[in-house]
């Protein structure tokens, strides 16, 4: 049984609440992914979706040079633990309707994340 660990992007990097919108796109190309976990103080308080950025910066005509990744974050927080099979985390992002998730160590530690199109061709191969 494959697990999420296996299929994650590791590479994802979180960004402080006060990071620009543009800087945190330029992360998110970097590492080839469509999440950002947003954290202040050590801690994860939310995600910087591709919709976030579309739809409540981009839609509102907000300069992504002036507007913090705080102002359009996501605090629902998607994730799943990298220990999960395929199928649970799929099931996770299906019943919280996201593209992406979070990967959390057991210890609750970031440590990647992963799409949805990720864990569903790896569940198919």
């Amino acid at each position: 049984m494959r697990r999420v660990k296996e299929v994650m992007n590791p590479n994802v990097l979180p960004v402080e609440g006060h990071t620009s919108l543009r800087e945190a796109a330029l992360g998110m190309e970097r590492a080839g992914t469509g999440i950002v976990p947003v954290v202040e103080n050590d801690e994860v308080v939310g995600v910087l979706t591709e919709r976030d950025i579309v739809v409540r910066a981009v839609a509102e005509s907000r300069d992504p040079d002036s507007t913090d990744v705080r102002e359009v974050m996501t605090t629902d927080l998607p994730c799943c633990f990298e220990d999960y099979d395929l199928d649970e985390a799929l099931r996770v992002a299906i019943e919280s309707r996201a593209r992406n998730l979070l990967v959390l160590s057991r210890d609750g530690e970031f440590a990647g994340a992963c799409s949805v199109r990720d864990l569903a061709v790896a569940a198919d191969s």
